[in-house]
């Protein structure tokens, strides 16, 4: 009877240590090859051809907003969508001269829109990041926002990040 109870108690511990972790290793085994991907975007992999592979993410980013911050925390959503972003300018300055430059600059705007509203949520879930402070600063300029807007993030990545360099100089290099 003894080894029942103990058996018994040996699963159902098996069982709660479990549960909370098998969310995180799907959410792992599905990210995999894109966090892959991210590293390379962030070692300087930069082409524009990417956008195709990007596409199964970029589908994703309108429902961030509306999901947890571990979703961020856990996946490399934000770069990926940044480097898109990125991608997508380069695209419209290369068609400039191209039939329906209006409408691409449009969906370009579109999609500044729809990142900055992403890099505003992941704000709200990392308040303290100044490089997330100095990004949405950048957008906040493009998209035209009134200088106080602009000047207020910016003061609030110099209050998050004074002294990192990366981040002051890229500050200092844009605005």
């Amino acid at each position: 009877m003894r080894w029942i109870l103990t058996r018994l108690f040996f699963a159902f511990a098996l069982v709660t240590v479990a549960a909370p972790s098998w969310s995180q290793l799907v959410v792992h085994i599905r990210w995999d090859g894109y966090a892959r991907f991210a590293d390379e975007v962030r070692e300087g992999r930069f082409e524009v051809a990417d956008l195709a592979l990007l596409e199964p993410v970029l589908t994703r980013v309108e429902t961030v907003a509306t999901q947890p911050c571990s979703v961020l925390d856990a996946t490399p959503l934000l770069t990926l969508d940044l480097y898109a972003t990125d991608l997508r300018i380069r695209q419209a300055q290369e068609a400039a001269a191209e039939e329906g430059a209006a409408e691409r600059r449009d969906a370009l705007e579109a999609d500044l829109q729809m990142t900055q509203r992403l890099v505003a949520h992941a704000l709200s879930c990392r308040p303290t990041d100044g490089d997330l402070w100095l990004t949405l600063a950048l957008f906040a300029r493009v998209l035209g926002a009134p200088e106080a807007e602009v000047t207020r993030y910016l003061a609030m990545s110099r209050k998050h990040a004074p002294h990192e360099d990366l981040i002051a100089q890229r500050r200092d290099a844009l605005f």
